[in-house]
């Protein structure tokens, strides 16, 4: 379990994170939602150990972050930032492989990683030479080839930062089914940094809502409180059921409660009202 106390980050004089209490347990995926500078990314490097806070406990498995040797933590979790700068020619195989560290990967499991990651096709493709989307898509992997063997019945955590952010709609499912497929696998856990308030309710258990460094709600990541989405992002939003699906959508609009169902075959609220239920 990652488990953290009351949490404070600062950097200078400007406060990053403020009183955040969470924990991740096994088998559950976590998404921390919330605007531009709510403090999303910061949370993530205080769980992934690459920032201590200023105050306040993390612990893994009960045990200071801090105390962890660097080696040990890199057994335990993997972490895809939001930004990878890589200017050497390497292959995209080359890339996924390095995840390893210093061991070699055996074959057999980068393959396998990267199939599981939808990048076998990238295998020989100069890493320089990917779009942003299939970029990321490879850092997914190598996070994947960094957990491929944690030590044994200790739970691996894969801390994803904006992972969806340059992808198409397809690969986004792709790759948070992946993140779900690999942590049913693994009895690891997933926490994720999105944006999309849909995407975080159908691929999250839980979902942690941030504004201003703080938490300012909590729960399952499918019950999102409209009103606690309004007050955070300045927006109307609506939450909306379709008949079939597992999970709500979420839209937003600067007057999206005034918005009409029209009898237009283009307009998204017409779609709805035709296919599901608006609450």
């Amino acid at each position: 379990m990652i488990e953290a106390s009351r949490v404070a980050l600062a950097s200078g004089s400007v406060r990053l994170l403020s009183g955040v209490s969470l924990s991740v347990d096994p088998g559950e995926f976590v998404a921390i939602v919330g605007p531009n500078g709510a403090g999303k990314s910061s949370l993530l490097s205080v769980l992934s150990g690459e920032r201590l806070p200023t105050s306040g406990c993390l612990r893994l498995d009960g045990r200071p972050i801090g105390d962890w040797p660097a080696w040990e933590l890199a057994r335990r979790r993997a972490v895809m930032f939001q930004h990878s700068v890589l200017a050497f020619p390497f292959t995209a195989a080359e890339v996924v492989a390095l995840g390893g560290g210093a061991g070699a990967v055996p074959p057999e499991v980068l393959l396998r990683v990267m199939r599981f990651a939808h990048v076998a096709d990238l295998a020989q493709r100069l890493y320089t030479t990917l779009s942003g989307g299939e970029r990321q898509r490879v850092h997914f992997a190598r996070a994947l080839v960094q957990l491929h063997a944690p030590p044994a019945g200790q739970t691996p955590f894969l801390l994803l930062d904006e992972p969806t952010s340059s992808l198409d709609p397809g690969h986004q499912h792709l790759l948070l089914a992946a993140a779900r497929s690999w942590m049913a696998e693994t009895g690891g856990a997933v926490v994720a940094v999105l944006h999309d308030l849909s995407l975080a309710a159908r691929y999250g258990d839980r979902a942690v809502v941030l504004t201003k460094g703080e938490v300012r709600w909590q729960g399952a990541a499918s019950a999102i409180p409209v009103g606690v989405l309004e007050d955070v992002y300045g927006l109307s939003f609506r939450r909306i059921e379709v008949p079939g699906e597992t999970a709500p959508y979420y839209a937003s609009a600067p007057n999206a409660m005034d918005l009409p169902c029209r009898n237009d075959n283009d307009n998204y609220y017409h779609w709805v009202g035709r296919r599901g239920r608006v609450l």
